[in-house]
C-alpha cells in the first residue's frame, strides 16, 4: 500500500495530505476533496478524477504523484462545478500533451466558468465574476453510461443526473467507482443539514442506479470511500424528504413569496448570511420547489410582480378528507 504525505500550508489548515488505496492501482486523497487517483504502473501516468478547487490544491496533488515516479497524463471532470475543475489550469501549463475529458453536457461548464453564473438566476449579482480562463477540453464523450480507453486503460462512464448538468461517475480497472457529487459522506451530512441537488426527480433515479452497481468501494468526492452505500442512500433521501416536508408546511396556511421562502429555510437551518451561502441556498429552495411543483404538491401565481407559493388544492382535499 502506497501511502504519500505533503505538507499542504496554503490548503485550509490541514496539516498534510495523504494518497490513500482504495483497491489496486485507484487511489483517493484524503482531506475535504476526495479527488480520484489511478496510477498505471506500465507508462507510469496517473489519470485523476477531477483536479481540485484551484491551483495551489492541484500543484500540491502534482508534488505527491511526481516524488513517486509518475506524471499526469489525463483528468476526467466529473462535473463543471469550480471544486471539481479548478485545478484544470495548472495541469495543463505543467503538462501540455494533457488529456481532459468531460461528457457532452459538462463540457461546457468545465471550459466556461462563467456560465455557471449566468444559470445563477437572480442572485448572480452576488456572485463573483469568473475570468474567462483557458480550460481546454480536448476529449468529449456522449452522455450515456460505456466503456471509455484513457491513457491505454479500460474505464467505465456512468452517468450519474440529478446534482449537476452533465455530471458522471466513472469505475477504474480496479472496479472502484468513483461517485462525485451524486452522494456525500456522513461526516457531510452531519455539517450540512441541506443538500445540493439541481433535480431531485434525476437524484432518486441516481440512488436507485448505484444501489445495483457491484463494485469494491465507492469513493464520493466529499466522503472518502465506502464498501456499502445503502444505509448513506436511505438518509440522503430521508434528509431530502425533510426538506421538501418543510416547504411544503411553510405555504400550508398561507401564501409566501419566493424571497419569505428562502429567508425561512436560511434561519430554520441557521445558515450564516453571506452571498456564497444565500446563493446556494436561492438554489436548493428552487429545486424543491420543482420537484413539489412536479408532484402537485404545492401551487404558485404571480401577483403585483411577486411570486406567490402556495399549498396545492389537491393535498388540501386530500387533508380535509383524513379529518373528515
Amino acid at each position: 500500500m502506497i501511502v504519500m504525505h505533503i505538507k499542504e500550508g496554503v490548503l485550509n489548515k490541514m496539516a498534510k495530505l495523504q494518497l490513500l488505496n482504495a483497491g489496486g492501482s485507484s487511489y483517493y486523497l484524503s482531506g475535504k476533496w476526495s479527488v480520484g487517483v489511478y496510477l498505471n504502473r506500465t507508462n507510469n501516468s496517473a489519470v485523476l478524477i477531477d483536479s481540485g478547487p484551484n491551483a495551489a490544491f492541484a500543484k500540491a496533488l502534482d508534488q505527491m504523484i511526481t516524488n513517486q515516479g509518475y506524471s499526469v497524463g489525463a483528468i476526467v471532470n466529473t462535473h463543471g462545478h469550480a471544486q471539481q475543475c479548478g485545478g484544470n489550469e495548472y495541469f495543463q501549463d505543467r503538462y501540455p500533451n494533457i488529456r481532459i475529458y468531460s461528457s457532452e453536457l459538462a463540457a461546457p461548464f468545465v471550459q466556461y466558468p462563467w456560465l455557471e453564473r449566468q444559470c445563477a438566476a437572480g442572485e448572480a449579482i452576488l456572485l463573483d465574476e469568473h475570468e474567462a480562463g483557458k480550460r481546454t477540453v480536448t476529449d468529449i464523450f456522449s452522455y450515456e453510461d460505456g466503456p471509455v480507453d484513457i491513457n491505454g486503460n479500460a474505464f467505465m462512464i456512468v452517468t450519474l443526473p440529478g446534482h449537476c448538468t452533465g455530471m458522471i461517475g466513472i469505475i477504474t480497472p480496479d472496479n472502484v467507482m468513483y461517485c462525485s457529487d451524486a452522494l456525500f459522506g456522513h461526516q457531510t451530512l452531519e455539517r450540512q443539514k441541506l443538500l445540493y441537488f439541481n433535480d431531485i426527480k434525476s437524484t432518486r433515479a441516481t440512488f436507485n442506479k448505484l444501489r445495483k452497481y457491484d463494485v469494491s468501494a465507492f469513493v464520493l468526492n466529499h466522503g472518502g470511500i465506502y464498501t456499502d452505500v445503502s444505509p448513506l442512500i436511505e438518509e440522503h433521501i430521508e434528509r431530502l424528504e425533510q426538506g421538501l416536508q418543510h416547504i411544503e408546511e411553510l405555504v400550508r396556511e398561507k401564501p409566501k413569496t419566493y424571497e419569505q421562502i428562502v429567508s425561512e429555510v436560511q434561519l430554520y437551518y441557521e445558515i450564516e448570511d453571506n452571498h456564497v451561502a444565500y446563493a446556494a441556498v436561492c438554489a436548493i429552495v428552487r429545486t424543491l420547489l420543482t420537484e413539489l411543483k412536479r408532484l402537485r404538491r404545492i401551487d404558485c401565481y404571480v401577483e403585483t410582480g411577486l411570486l406567490f407559493i402556495k399549498g396545492s388544492q389537491a393535498n388540501e382535499s386530500v387533508a380535509r378528507t383524513a379529518k373528515s
